[in-house]
């Protein structure tokens, strides 16, 4: 319920807008992605990216014939495997990590070259999460291994992520402003979004605060308006 109310409050602002509705385009996607963490703690260190879908609602709001701010609504999905080795307590996790994206980026295509256009975005995807869930092993010399799945995790990532996008992509047209489009864009996390603590490699005693940015690589199609 949460996600069909912000859906509907994004698509409401687009609406009520006093620019001319000439100028702006909307559409539908679809994004497969490959994501993984990066972590910046000495201790924490990565295991592998993971294969994750994400979709979204866009919108286009053209100024200039060929430049136009892009933004939407996105359920965007990341994560990543994990690993704490040359350690006391060996903890392995597959993260599956939610969250509601609003991309805002100026997007800069070509002239019409048969029916394609090309272009390229750059800006920013500010990002609330809404999900966390992980798959964990916990290992302890002398002690039976203990796995846990699906554990909620939530309470361990902060709220709010930033990341820098940047997407090369085509348009084709297929009628008027209908178009197919498809490009590749690299979401780059560059805010801390751990909110837990691991345990120091130093001395295998105390703890200590971990730190990670989320990455992502997606293949996104859909088709705008």
């Amino acid at each position: 319920m949460k996600l069909k109310k912000l859906f509907l409050i994004a698509f409401t602002l687009l609406l009520v807008t006093n620019l001319s509705a000439q100028d702006w385009r909307f559409g539908l996607k679809a994004s497969p992605t490959i994501a993984w963490l990066k972590p910046d703690t000495k201790g924490l260190e990565p295991d592998g990216s993971k294969l994750t879908f994400s979709w979204g609602f866009m919108a286009e709001y053209f100024f200039a014939e060929n430049y136009a701010i892009s933004t939407g609504v996105d359920v965007g999905s990341y994560g990543g495997k994990l690993t704490t080795p040359n350690t006391a307590l060996i903890v392995n996790q597959n993260l599956r990590l939610k969250y509601i994206d609003v991309p805002i980026a100026v997007k800069m295509r070509t002239k019409e070259i048969g029916y394609m256009r090309y272009f390229g975005q750059f800006g920013f995807t500010p990002g609330f999460v809404i999900a966390a869930k992980a798959d964990q092993e916990i290992s302890q010399p002398g002690v039976a291994k203990i796995t846990k799945n699906d554990e909620d995790i939530k309470s361990d990532i902060i709220p709010i992520n930033v990341s820098l996008l940047i997407a090369l992509g085509a348009e084709y047209s297929l009628s008027g402003n209908t178009a197919l489009v498809m490009s590749v864009s690299f979401h780059n996390g560059f805010i801390d979004i751990a909110d837990f603590d691991i345990l120091d490699p130093a001395n295998n005693v105390s703890t200590k605060s971990a730190k990670m940015t989320s990455q992502a690589i997606r293949l996104n199609v859909g088709v705008l308006f």
